[in-house]
């Protein structure tokens, strides 16, 4: 069976198991065999080569903490994506408002860029408090509204997400 996976960073890769401990990825074959299991940490061997590996899956959203480095990836099958990108379309775009007046001290995401519900898109300092202004749904960066170090009032659309 063959999935989709997608990184945070809007990387997409095709991944088809082949057997039980190989596999192709976007064209290259790997080999995989699990070591050791302890807990949710394991040891894998992939193309012969150790990493240490910590999976967390919340629906179809997995990070992966692999040799102490954070990954995060959407998995699905190509028949969900196909539904998704149809769903997506039919949605309306939705914009993110700021909560309080401030300023934007930090842009944490990019036009293009697939974000998640609740990841942090950017920081508004308001009455020298820095607030996290997450993504209220999953999609993808439509239009960033504002800069760095902008001031912005109340109810200010900030970021659009479609």
């Amino acid at each position: 069976m063959k999935f989709l996976v997608t990184s945070s960073r809007n990387q997409a890769y095709e991944m088809e198991f082949t057997g039980p401990r190989e596999g192709i990825i976007n064209g290259v074959p790997f080999q995989v065999e699990w070591v050791r299991e302890n807990g949710s940490q394991l040891v894998l061997l992939i193309n012969r080569k150790p990493y240490l590996a910590e999976v967390k899956r919340e629906d179809r959203v997995y990070t992966v903490l692999l040799n102490g480095k954070e990954f995060r990836y959407t998995v699905e099958t190509a028949y969900l994506a196909r539904r998704r990108e149809a769903t997506t379309v039919a949605r309306e775009a939705e914009t993110i408002r700021a909560p309080i007046s401030g300023k934007i001290v930090a842009i944490l995401v990019e036009e293009g860029q697939q974000v998640h519900d609740g990841d942090v898109l950017l920081i508004l300092e308001a009455m020298k408090m820095e607030n996290e202004i997450q993504a209220t749904r999953s999609g993808k960066i439509d239009k960033i509204l504002v800069k760095e170090e902008e001031s912005v009032t109340t109810s200010q659309a900030l970021v659009v997400i479609v």
